[in-house]
């Protein structure tokens, strides 16, 4: 508990582990950290991570890998299956309070944070980096309102859509599922069995 309160964290949800029969380990301290999403729209699954650090919230300075984006979303209770880390956006305002953690083995079940693997100052060359994830639950992102979708072929074939310019797209989509297929069906006017 007294080191987790040196480091900043709550001395509460502390434990500690002592492997078996193992004298070159003496102690394995873990610290559970909170975690929040500050949107940059409400109900958007799109923001700022930050963490709760001394009693004040701090911003990453650092970007997130692909596996630490769905481990963070998972921690938040939010839909993680196509988590990313996403590029900030700049209509939040900066959170003047930062820190460099360095998230590293995360999975989506961390629960003790035993992928936290340092916490400290930032750099004056990352002090502008933010760490910003999407935890939406779906791979592509909600159309813009002067855009639409369609099947190159008519009731089948590539899903494109179309930009506010008129230009038409093709939707890429390394992890799409059969359920994508149904909703885009749906929204074009067609019944879907199997996508």
């Amino acid at each position: 508990k007294v080191v987790c309160k040196q480091l900043g964290f709550n001395p509460n949800n502390a434990f500690k582990m002592l492997p078996p029969e193992d004298y070159r380990i003496a102690v394995h301290v873990t610290c559970k950290f909170k975690l929040r999403l500050v949107e940059n729209e409400p109900r958007s699954k799109v923001g700022r991570i930050e963490v709760l650090h001394n009693g004040i919230w701090h911003s990453i300075c650092r970007k997130l890998n692909p596996k630490s984006a769905v481990a963070v979303c998972q921690k938040l209770g939010m839909k993680w299956k196509f988590a990313q880390p996403v590029d900030s956006v700049p209509i939040l305002p900066k959170n003047k309070n930062t820190l460099d953690i360095h998230f590293v083995s995360c999975t989506p079940y961390f629960d003790q944070g035993q992928c936290l693997k340092s916490i400290g100052k930032c750099s004056e060359h990352d002090e502008n980096l933010e760490a910003w994830v999407s935890c939406k639950s779906v791979l592509f992102s909600d159309p813009k309102p002067n855009s639409q979708l369609r099947l190159k072929d008519g009731s089948s074939g590539q899903l494109q859509v179309k930009d506010s310019l008129g230009e038409w797209f093709p939707v890429c989509g390394t992890n799409w599922t059969t359920g994508a297929s149904q909703v885009v069906c749906k929204q074009l006017g067609f019944k879907a069995h199997f996508g």
